[in-house]
C-alpha cells in the first residue's frame, strides 16, 4: 500500500528545500499520492501542505513549480477539506499564490491553479 510513503516524500521535501527538481517532482508525488479523502488527510497531518508552501516559496521563479504545487494544494482542499485549508492559510499559502500570479503573469497554467486554489481557500475558510 502507501503507507509511509507521502510521510517519506514530505520528509525529503524538508530535507532539501533548496534542490528545486526534488521539489518539482516531490509535489508531483503528493499530488499521484492523494487519490482520496484518506490519503489527502494523512498528507495533511504530515505536514504535506506545509511542505508545498515552503516549495513555492523557496522557488518563486520556477512557472512548473508553482503550478505544480498550487494544483496539489488545491488537491488536498479538495472536497471542501477545511483541516488542510486551515493548514495552507496558515502557512502563507494564500499570499504565494497571490505572488504567483503577479510573478508568471503571462503563465495561464499558473494564473488558473492560483485562481482555483484562492477561490477554493475561500469558500473553504472564508480568508
Amino acid at each position: 500500500g502507501r503507507a509511509g510513503v507521502v510521510e517519506a516524500v514530505v520528509a525529503a521535501m524538508r530535507g532539501h528545500t533548496g534542490n528545486e527538481d526534488l521539489q518539482l517532482y516531490a509535489c508531483g508525488a503528493v499530488f499521484c499520492i492523494c487519490q482520496s479523502p484518506e490519503t489527502r488527510d494523512r498528507a495533511g497531518r504530515a505536514g504535506a501542505v506545509e511542505a508545498l508552501v515552503v516549495a513555492m516559496r523557496g522557488h518563486t521563479g520556477n512557472a512548473s513549480l508553482q503550478s505544480g504545487a498550487l494544483t496539489t494544494l488545491y488537491r488536498l482542499t479538495r472536497l471542501n477539506n477545511t483541516d488542510n485549508a486551515t493548514r495552507a492559510v496558515r502557512a502563507g499559502a494564500k499570499n504565494l499564490a497571490e505572488a504567483a500570479i503577479l510573478a508568471h503573469p503571462c503563465n495561464k497554467q499558473v494564473i488558473e491553479e492560483a485562481r482555483d486554489f484562492l477561490k477554493r481557500l475561500d469558500f473553504c475558510v472564508g480568508r
